[in-house]
């Protein structure tokens, strides 16, 4: 299997940081955010690589985040994010990690 150094880290940072700025918007009122907007909240900073499948997330995985795990991600908890990264990129032929600590 595959590794890029920080490839599962940065991924799960911009997943974080989507998970975390749609929680504020719906907090907010607002109901229907682009897809564009949502990609902009993760994907800054990240390599190539990492915008990738931040992308696929927000395409296949945003709607169908439960509204707890929504809600553990704002309080801190990526636990959740951690295993979808890793099955999602393992299936993609990179060996999972460990969860690290990350900055958002």
């Amino acid at each position: 299997m595959t590794q890029i150094p920080n490839l599962h880290r940065e991924v799960v940072s911009g997943i974080v940081q989507v998970v975390k700025y749609l929680s504020e918007q719906n907090n907010k009122g607002i109901k229907s955010l682009g897809f564009g907007e949502l990609m902009n909240a993760g994907r800054s900073g990240r390599t190539p690589e990492a915008q990738t499948y931040i992308l696929e997330f927000v395409k296949d995985g945003v709607g169908s985040l439960q509204k707890k795990h929504i809600d553990d991600v704002v309080n801190g908890n990526y636990e959740v994010i951690w295993d979808t990264v890793n099955r999602y990129l393992k299936f993609r032929g990179y060996t999972p990690v460990e969860p690290v600590p990350i900055d958002v």
